[in-house]
């Protein structure tokens, strides 16, 4: 048996490990005491140096990609970066994740991975991801903490996983969710699809990851509306209102202030101190952000820059009377970011890539071959779940945000190859 045949047999275990790898950033190599490195870099690295000695083969829509890494340059152009440190960070970073969505896009097609190898590894990895979530909230209530945080400020114990963020755990976990749903026929995991939605359900709810809660259901909902009849929605949605609504009551009955507290998002809105460190942070970064774009609508500030202002005393004392403010180097809402960012044309590059990605996933998700069907109705309610949580916490450089992008150019190609044996 060639070296071939040998990997096509185990490369369900090798996207298992080479995904976890990339998704779970909890996970650092240690330089030395105050550096270290994701294996995702690493990665990143080893799969653009194996892709220069192979034909490059561009993916579809790669160009919009291109352009919105252009428009990070504007500002340079004008003069207008506040923090050079961080944008030189920012355009490293953005260039490698677009170094691993090409290379990433012809390494699967150069060993030939199978969709339903790449969509279990997804599936599993939330799996895991869940269980060890609900093992850290079950070991916190007999007094063991490996992994909550957030208890002492809102009263909630929220699990973090395998990241460094609790807000990550509950994005994967609704990603996988979503994946979930539509596991097919022909899945190793098809004959235990109920358990597994019921299990990441309750790996999403009771991470309390509000974001990630109101993606997936914006998610399912466009889903019904706009690639389900009108018969099966009608038919779903007062199973589901049948359903719901008891246990809703049941919830606002047995459930702690503190939870209730927690999703009551309209009181939180009115007093954001009830939410100190999450709604309040969010809306003193909108209102740095906005005062900054107005300065330079057209050039923008550089991207990064949001995070170097975000720790500038003077201006947390302005913006936030010295308290905290949410921003990180992705931003907090990503086309704020990007107005930000790269100024209006960078905006408008966004959106244009942002739209080709949801209408084409779409339409191919509408109109593909049956039997991958299931893959593509995946990504697209994928795109449009990271849409959402980039409006919260501009998410679009984490790297599950990628491989979902990566995922999306190869099912688009086997689909396009599918068209055309049809013809």
């Amino acid at each position: 048996m060639n070296k071939h045949n040998i990997f096509q047999r185990h490369q369900f275990m090798f996207l298992l490990i080479v995904f976890g790898l990339i998704i779970f950033d909890g996970y650092r190599i240690r330089i030395d005491t105050s550096f270290s490195i994701k294996p995702f870099l690493l990665i990143c690295v080893v799969l653009s140096l194996w892709v220069l000695r192979k034909r490059i083969l561009i993916p579809l829509h790669f160009g919009y990609f291109l352009l919105w890494y252009a428009s990070l340059f504007i500002p340079l152009i004008f003069g207008s970066v506040l923090s050079w440190s961080q944008y030189v960070v920012i355009l490293t970073g953005h260039a490698l994740l677009t170094a691993f969505l090409l290379s990433a896009y012809n390494f699967i097609i150069y060993k030939q991975f199978k969709l339903i190898d790449m969509f279990d590894a997804i599936v599993l990895l939330g799996i895991i991801c869940a269980v060890v979530g609900i093992l850290q909230l079950l070991l916190f209530a007999v007094g063991i903490n490996i992994g909550i945080s957030h208890f002492d400020d809102i009263g909630v114990p929220r699990a973090e996983s395998f990241f460094s963020e609790t807000d990550w755990h509950a994005m994967f976990v609704g990603y996988c969710l979503l994946a979930a749903y539509f596991t097919p026929s022909h899945s190793r995991f098809y004959r235990y699809k109920s358990y597994i939605l019921w299990l990441l359900v309750f790996a999403l709810l009771s991470s309390f990851g509000r974001t990630a809660i109101l993606g997936v259901i914006t998610a399912f909902v466009l889903y019904k509306i706009s690639l389900q009849s009108f018969q099966q929605n009608i038919a779903q949605l007062t199973r589901f209102i049948v359903v719901a609504i008891p246990i809703f009551i049941v919830f606002l009955l047995i459930a702690p202030e503190s939870v209730v507290t927690r999703f009551d998002v309209f009181s939180n809105l009115e007093n954001p101190e009830l939410d100190a460190g999450a709604i309040n942070s969010r809306l003193f970064a909108i209102n740095m952000t906005l005062d900054f774009i107005q300065q330079n609508p057209f050039s923008g500030n550089g991207a990064g820059s949001l995070n170097y202002l975000a720790y500038d005393e003077e201006i947390r004392n302005k913006y936030a009377y010295g308290g905290g403010i949410n921003s990180g180097r992705g931003g907090t809402n990503i086309f704020l970011t990007a107005l930000f960012d790269a100024g209006i044309f960078g905006l408008l590059i966004l959106i244009l890539l942002l739209w080709k990605l949801i209408f084409s996933s779409y339409w191919y998700a509408r109109f593909s071959q049956i039997e991958i069907n299931y893959f593509l109705k995946f990504i697209f309610l994928g795109n449009i779940y990271f849409l959402v949580e980039c409006q919260a916490n501009n998410m679009i450089r984490m790297p599950i945000c990628w491989i979902n992008l990566t995922l999306f150019c190869y099912a688009t190609l086997v689909s396009r190859q599918a068209w055309q044996k049809c013809m």
